[in-house]
């Protein structure tokens, strides 16, 4: 499907920021952007699984999680393991457009 925002009509105004995180979090009915939210590396017999993260939504909750793998990489010896997620606040938008 494809997702359609207009200000036409109506101003844009947000009603919160949150930070996302690996827990869920509602929102209510609000509406968030989709976008990537950080990385995650799993190590596989001595390779990184890297993978990117993007939002999980479910109900009226929101959460980051991984997703699509990005590359493998062979580490050797060295531990991949990371699990982050972007520092940058994820606006809300409210249900009204």
């Amino acid at each position: 499907g494809q997702v359609t925002f207009s200000t036409l009509k109506r101003p844009f105004v947000y009603d919160r920021q949150i930070q996302i995180t690996d827990a869920f979090q509602d929102i209510g009915g609000g509406f968030c952007q989709i976008v990537y939210t950080g990385v995650q590396v799993r190590m596989l017999s001595g390779w990184g699984n890297i993978r990117t993260k993007g939002v999980v939504m479910s109900g009226g909750s929101v959460r980051s999680a991984y997703n699509k793998v990005f590359a493998d990489r062979n580490s050797g010896s060295w531990d991949m393991t990371r699990n982050r997620n972007i520092a940058m606040p994820i606006l809300i938008l409210p249900n009204m457009y």
